[in-house]
C-alpha cells in the first residue's frame, strides 16, 4: 500500500514539475520584450550618458565602439545587412547577438 502512495505522489510530482517548467519557458517568452525595453533604457539613458560624462570629467577619449550607438541606431544602420551579415555581427558580442536574437 505504501509503494501505490509512493508511486501516485511521484507521478503527480512529475507532472507539477513539468507543468512548472512549461509555465517558467512561458513567462520568459511573455516577459522578453519587457527586458529588452528595460535593457534598452539602462544602456541608453543611464550607462552611456554616465559613461561619456566620466570620460569628459577625467580626459579620456570614449572607447571606439558600435554598441555605444543607441539602440535605436544601430538596429538602424544595422538593417541594411544581408541575413549572412547578421548572423557574423551576432558573433561579435553576447549584446549584438541579444539585438538580434529572433530577426535573423
Amino acid at each position: 500500500m505504501n509503494i501505490e502512495a509512493e508511486s501516485s505522489s511521484n507521478s503527480s510530482k512529475t507532472l507539477h514539475e513539468g507543468t512548472s517548467e512549461d509555465s517558467d519557458k512561458t513567462l520568459e517568452w511573455l516577459h522578453e520584450g519587457n527586458i529588452f525595453e528595460l535593457w534598452k533604457i539602462a544602456k541608453d539613458k543611464l550607462a552611456l550618458p554616465l559613461l561619456i560624462d566620466l570620460c569628459e570629467k577625467t580626459g579620456l577619449s570614449l572607447p571606439p565602439c558600435f554598441t555605444l550607438l543607441p539602440t535605436e541606431l544601430t538596429l538602424k544602420v544595422l538593417e541594411s545587412l544581408s541575413g549572412v551579415d547578421i548572423a557574423k555581427v551576432a558573433c561579435v558580442s553576447s549584446e549584438l547577438k541579444y539585438l538580434f536574437c529572433g530577426r535573423i
